[in-house]
């Protein structure tokens, strides 16, 4: 199994579960847990400390650069802290839960959305026009 622990870190708890419920939503993670944590870094020569949320979402390696995607459009940070670690041992049931939450839903509804297009060329094709638009 290829799953994986994508971890972020969030400014608020808003935050944090916004984007955790649209990663969700979008089937991209299978679960994600959220923590408050006390942080200290360096950001422009300074060295800062802040209360931040920190999530731990549970998703499928081939997701990792959507679901980077979507945490860097929906994070307020200039520079998100998003690091994944591939699991690689865990409890089957849970392993196989993560899948059945993510790569499957997702690829179901890929696979919906090719056949739509495929059936809207083909009746495009079947009233005498092109795709392209030309007659």
């Amino acid at each position: 199994m290829n799953c994986i622990i994508i971890y972020s870190t969030f400014p608020s708890k808003e935050d944090a579960a916004k984007t955790a419920r649209t990663l969700l939503e979008e089937q991209l993670a299978a679960g994600a847990n959220i923590i408050q944590a006390e942080s200290l870094f360096r950001w422009q020569g300074k060295i800062e400390q802040r209360s931040e949320w920190a999530v731990f979402f549970q998703a499928e390696h081939r997701f990792f650069k959507r679901i980077e995607r979507r945490i860097k459009q929906l994070h307020p940070d200039t520079v998100p802290q998003i690091v994944m670690w591939r699991i690689r041992d865990g409890y089957t049931p849970f392993l196989q839960w993560i899948l059945d939450e993510t790569v499957r839903p997702v690829e179901k509804r890929e696979r919906k959305e090719k056949n739509r297009e495929y059936l809207k060329k083909k009746a495009e094709l079947s009233k005498g026009k092109k795709t392209d638009g030309s007659k």
